[in-house]
């Protein structure tokens, strides 16, 4: 049932072994999963090939949660760097209403600049 590409608890679930403590949520659920499908394979309840399907059809779903963990992650990123640089660029413009403040309220708006402070 092993291929060559393994998850990074595999052991574990191959052998019961309880959950690794500090896993996120997708990795509990594929760990959870992985350890039945490696149960049912061990006590002849699911064939080899069943098995082998199964755990690549979990694979392929837990990469793309992953992936999509991955992406909200950077986009809450770039959210707060956008948010923080407009109310910098809002404050000063309030405060000395000047054509480069405008331009720089402009800017942070477009997000232009925003990933190169980093901080906003």
């Amino acid at each position: 049932m092993s291929g060559q590409w393994t998850f990074p608890w595999e052991q574990e679930a191959r052998s019961g072994a309880d959950m690794p403590a500090g896993l996120p949520l997708v990795d509990m659920m594929a760990y959870t999963a992985l350890r039945s499908i490696y149960r049912d394979f061990h006590e002849k309840r699911m064939a080899r090939d069943q098995a082998s399907r199964e755990k690549r059809l979990l694979r392929r779903e837990w990469e793309k949660a992953k992936s999509a963990d991955a992406f909200c992650r950077k986009l809450t990123d770039h959210h707060v760097r956008l948010i923080r640089a407009v109310e910098q660029a809002v404050c000063a413009c309030r405060k000395d209403p000047t054509p480069e403040n405008a331009l720089l309220l402009c800017n942070a708006i477009d997000g232009i600049g925003t990933e190169a402070r980093g901080d906003g």
